[in-house]
């Protein structure tokens, strides 16, 4: 085998596998997530019996919490649709908001989870900012036509309240306020910005329909 075939069929390999390496490295990030929020209470008990060897038992206890957790999640919502239910979250809420630092961080979190899940609409208006500075530009999702009056004030600006997502973890990012005027509105969905921008700008309209038209002129070749 000869140096050009080796790098060709090599690259071809490395194209293949990451992108399945990725998606299940994410996966299973997400798996430990889940499971996590029962295996330190799950893991004493099972530990305790004996009954199989360290690693089995590890496994198994991170697929009994991963599931367990999926039912603990779909019983809450289960009861919060419920108007008993409702009613003693409520009064749980009303305890947890009486803290002052944990009232901030859990209203803040809980209104981008609400946005995020249920108001998704709310980030499908993908913009262009410049951002960090000027002659770069990002793209980001308008949380708020409208940012705070005493802020707007102050400045005597028309200001917009902008998501800057970071790549490639998108739940992480920026809280900008931009000038109205200094904001570009991009005719693209919010689906294909976020394409872009978890692949780091590699998955563009241009690239697919390259790569279409090379798998097509390949096939008709063959």
């Amino acid at each position: 085998m000869n140096r050009e075939n080796f790098k060709k069929y090599f690259l071809t390999g490395l194209i293949t596998i990451l992108p399945l390496w990725i998606t299940l490295y994410i996966l299973w990030l997400i798996f430990k997530l889940i499971s996590n929020f029962t295996y330190p209470v799950l893991s004493p008990i099972v530990h305790s019996f004996n009954l199989l060897e360290k690693e089995q038992i590890n496994w198994l206890l991170r697929l009994i919490s991963f599931f367990l957790t999926l039912i603990i999640i779909y019983l809450v919502g289960l009861i919060a649709n419920n108007i008993v239910g409702r009613k003693i979250l409520l009064t749980l809420e009303t305890y947890l908001v009486r803290l002052p630092v944990l009232r901030d961080i859990y209203q803040a979190i809980r209104k981008f989870v609400q946005y995020l899940l249920i108001k998704r609409s709310v980030f499908r208006q993908v913009v262009l900012v410049e951002f960090p500075s000027p002659g770069i530009y990002s793209i980001g999702f308008v949380t708020a036509e409208n940012s705070e009056e005493g802020i707007t004030e102050t400045l005597r600006q028309e200001l917009v309240n902008v998501f800057v997502p970071t790549v490639p973890n998108i739940s992480t990012g920026f809280f900008i306020m931009v000038n109205r005027e200094k904001i570009s509105r991009l005719n693209i969905s919010f689906d294909e910005a976020l394409r872009l921008i978890v692949s780091g700008g590699i998955l563009t309209k241009t690239n697919r329909r390259e790569e279409k038209n090379e798998k097509n002129s390949g096939s008709e070749e063959n």
